[in-house]
């Protein structure tokens, strides 16, 4: 898939990625998935999203956010987790350190390799101006190979951070604490969903969908979707709303 940069920068813009959906066959033992940005320069980027091995992705989506190489007030990168990493916490340093507060963090699992009951968290803590703490962990009977987390930094007063859950289809309005007084239709599709974690009935097809709507200057509704006979315990997710082009 190829998105086009409008309009063309004069500096190369950071990129954002992470998954909104899921269509895995339930034969498969485990869920592979992976998106990647194979280029990026300052007109245009490409996204793929894959799996491996004998695995069957019938669908996958994916919630994508650019900003200007002037962006100052945000940072962002991608953590890379595997079994073998040490732990199930990594410490993330900052490319360089935040002078006026704490920063917001937005996380995505952008990949994932996950066994026998498909569920996964992801969370940030011991958040300061220099860094903060990814806690990546699974539970019960579950085996967690990989992960891979899209993280967004940001002490910018133009963007909104928060979180949503659900069981099930399920739908729910975010209400901002502090209100949007520019928001435009351009903007509107800028929202960027991250699932944070995942609980999934794993004898059924592995189907989940994170759809945002009618965005205002208070909020925005969202809607966790599953289909057919597919069922979702639970499910976490992080957004990340501009309130103005960055």
């Amino acid at each position: 898939m190829t998105i086009m940069i409008d309009p063309a920068q004069n500096l190369d813009p950071w990129l954002a990625v992470a998954l909104d959906m899921i269509d895995f066959n339930r034969h498969d033992k485990n869920i592979r998935i992976n998106a990647t940005v194979p280029f990026l320069d300052r007109s245009r980027f490409e996204v793929q999203v894959g799996t491996w091995g004998n695995r069957i992705m019938r669908n996958a989506g994916v919630s994508w956010m650019w900003a200007s190489g002037h962006t100052s007030d945000i940072q962002t990168g991608v953590i890379q987790w595997r079994s073998d990493s040490g732990g199930q916490a990594i410490r993330v340093n900052f490319h360089r350190s935040f002078v006026t507060r704490d920063p917001d963090i937005f996380l995505g699992i952008r990949g994932v390799d996950v066994g026998d009951n498909w569920r996964i968290d992801v969370r940030s803590t011991d958040i300061s101006p220099t860094g903060f703490e990814a806690q990546i962990r699974t539970w019960g009977s579950s085996k967690l190979w990989a992960c891979d987390i899209q993280w967004i930094a940001s002490v910018s007063s133009s963007t909104r951070v928060g979180r949503f859950w659900g069981q099930g289809r399920n739908r729910g309005t975010v209400s901002f604490t502090r209100p949007i007084f520019n928001v435009t239709p351009k903007l509107a599709p800028q929202i960027m969903v991250g699932i944070t974690r995942f609980d999934l009935r794993s004898d059924r097809n592995a189907r989940l969908r994170l759809v945002t709507s009618n965005v205002t200057t208070r909020g925005f509704d969202w809607e966790i979707q599953t289909w057919s006979d597919s069922e979702i315990y639970a499910l976490e997710a992080c957004y990340i709303v501009p309130t103005r082009i960055l």
